[in-house]
């Protein structure tokens, strides 16, 4: 009996890393796409909705262009 519940919770334990891994993963992807719809709210007000780039807010980010792209369909989908 005891065996069994040594198995059982070193099976919890490693679904339990998995698991802040995954969550660490979308953290970071969170932060990153709320860090770019604020810096391009900053950029769209200050300079008007024309005239920024996607590449204006890649660079405010401190990422590729492509990188925004991967996340956001159009320049417009980033403040919706």
């Amino acid at each position: 009996m005891k065996v069994t519940l040594i198995l059982i919770v070193t099976i919890n334990m490693e679904a339990a890393t998995i698991c802040t891994m995954m969550t660490l993963r979308e953290k970071n992807r969170r932060r990153m796409l709320s860090e770019t719809q604020r810096e391009a709210m900053k950029l769209f007000l200050s300079r008007g909705f024309g005239a920024v780039l996607v590449d204006d807010i890649a660079a405010a980010v401190g990422v590729a262009g492509s990188t925004i792209y991967r996340h956001f369909k159009t320049k417009e989908s980033i403040v919706l």
